[in-house]
């Protein structure tokens, strides 16, 4: 399904290619825990399936990334965040691609040559399995300090609004941090400045920016929401949830087979007239674009 998307991005001449993390090595049920020699070949596969791909690719660690998802036992082998960025952001930047990254190079923002669209690819497992550092945050306030006329757009893997992302029974609330993280595209939006827990922002200074939008995976369904002005937007990818775990109201593909099946979704993001579009290529058909104004 990865080279399904990656002809996708080819073929409708994106700017980058985002993958918005769970390589899943941890998940062979056939085996609990997944075994070290099984994780160490998935890893393989996937740096083999991003090495020599044109395009900037942009990484967001999922929670199926580490080994240790929420906790559980759930593979022989683990993978650090260190691990992680140097894997996979750190050999986007070695093929040339001017990436800016934190200390671990898990998270960090990219800025679209001639675009005026910087966008950032976080971690939300960077503090547990489902939260931010306040080092990251600090990172994401300092570099939404934008040049004029810039659009920001965020990705990460886990949907930081409160309802939105969860499955049937899931108590509401966001990951570690998440609030703040609200807080700081709040005040981004606004212009304002403040701090809390030790983290500072100011975007007086900030002209004519604009937030497109926070994009995520995770919940293996779709689904948007406006939350503190901020849209919020889930995709579906290849993951899949059972009846008893999906929650009402909100809209899911099934069955998809991942090896013969395209279920990419393409966005594109106008900063001069403030419009965000997302196609639906493949499974769920043109049903499920969606079109967002900031």
């Amino acid at each position: 399904h990865v080279l399904f998307a990656q002809r996708a991005a080819l073929a409708f001449k994106a700017d980058f290619f985002a993958d918005l993390g769970d390589i899943g090595f941890d998940r062979d049920l056939s085996s609990k825990p997944s075994k070290k020699e099984d994780a160490l070949l998935r890893l393989e596969s996937q740096r083999n399936l991003y090495k020599d791909f044109a395009l900037p690719v942009l990484f967001c660690m999922g929670n199926h990334d580490c080994g240790r998802a929420y906790g559980e036992f759930f593979s022989e082998f683990r993978l650090s965040t260190k691990e992680y960025g140097g894997m996979f952001n750190g050999m986007t930047k070695r093929k040339g691609s001017p990436l800016v990254t934190g200390p671990n190079e898990d998270y960090g923002c990219y800025d679209v040559p001639g675009k005026k669209c910087r966008v950032f690819f976080l971690n939300t497992s960077d503090s547990s399995e489902a939260g931010y550092s306040l080092e990251q945050l600090q990172f994401l306030a300092d570099c939404l300090q934008v040049p004029p006329g810039t659009c920001a757009v965020v990705l990460g893997h886990k949907c930081i609004h409160p309802t939105i992302g969860k499955w049937k029974g899931d108590k509401p609330g966001t990951i570690r941090n998440g609030d703040l993280c609200i807080k700081i595209l709040a005040a981004f939006r606004a212009g304002e400045k403040g701090e809390a827990e030790g983290v500072r922002w100011n975007f007086t200074g900030n002209k004519g920016s604009a937030l497109a939008g926070c994009l995520s995976g995770d919940s293996h369904f779709n689904n948007q929401a406006v939350y503190e002005g901020i849209t919020f937007v889930i995709t579906q990818g290849y993951g899949t949830v059972s009846t008893k775990d999906l929650p009402d109201g909100v809209d899911y593909v099934t069955p998809v087979d991942r090896t013969q099946t395209l279920l990419v979704d393409v966005v594109a993001v106008k900063p001069a007239t403030r419009e965000m579009k997302i196609f639906r290529i493949g499974a769920g058909g043109p049903e499920r674009d969606r079109a967002f104004k900031f």
